[in-house]
């Protein structure tokens, strides 16, 4: 069993990495980017962790935990030379401003934080439909403002319809699995308020 003061410098190092992000990933990006599900998602990840909220940790596991996963294949498959465009090829890119291409080395760190919070507090069940309200809210809005990050299938109309039925394909995978994995720990209305 993990340690009370564990959990306090776990806590202490996540509170301190969002703000050292955020205000790097602002320098760095237009804030529209935010719009972008691993952006926000770290924020809500990093709350879900300082507040100890089963929902907001099982929100972002259900809408992460694949993309995140797909990122880390797909920059191992770069980093053993199987380089392609697109994708994670900007960390291998030396015309990329390396602080841009460290500020990605969250995707490798969050995968953990998402399965040791879910391992930890258990899995609520609302995190499904909150994550495809979100998605048919987030697509629209990041096509609308020009922001289609990498991992969403196209820009047009068309495609944005394709990207949220692949993205809720996901999800309800990932909810599958998640409330299977934490059977004893699944519940729609978890311990605490948050």
């Amino acid at each position: 069993m993990e340690s009370l003061s564990s959990v306090v410098v776990i806590k202490w190092l996540i509170g301190v990495w969002l703000i050292a992000w955020f205000v790097l990933h602002l320098r760095a990006y237009p804030a529209a980017t935010f719009l972008w599900f691993c952006a926000y998602g770290n924020v809500v990840i990093a709350a879900g962790v300082l507040l100890e909220s089963r929902f907001l940790v099982s929100w972002q596991a259900v809408a992460l935990l694949v993309p995140q996963a797909i990122y880390i294949g797909d920059a191992l498959a770069q980093l053993l030379g199987h380089r392609h465009p697109g994708g994670t090829a900007y960390l291998f890119d030396a015309a990329t401003p390396f602080a841009i291409r460290a500020l990605s080395l969250f995707h490798f760190v969050m995968p953990l934080i998402l399965a040791w919070s879910v391992g930890r507090l258990g899995y609520d069940r609302r995190a499904l439909p909150m994550q495809l309200l979100t998605s048919a809210i987030v697509l629209p809005l990041s096509y609308s403002f020009g922001t289609m990050h990498i991992n969403e299938v196209g820009s047009s109309p068309g495609q944005l319809l394709l990207a949220f039925l692949v993205y809720a394909a996901i999800y309800v995978a990932t909810h599958i699995v998640l409330v299977t994995v934490c059977r004893n720990r699944a519940t729609r209305y978890p311990a605490s308020a948050a």
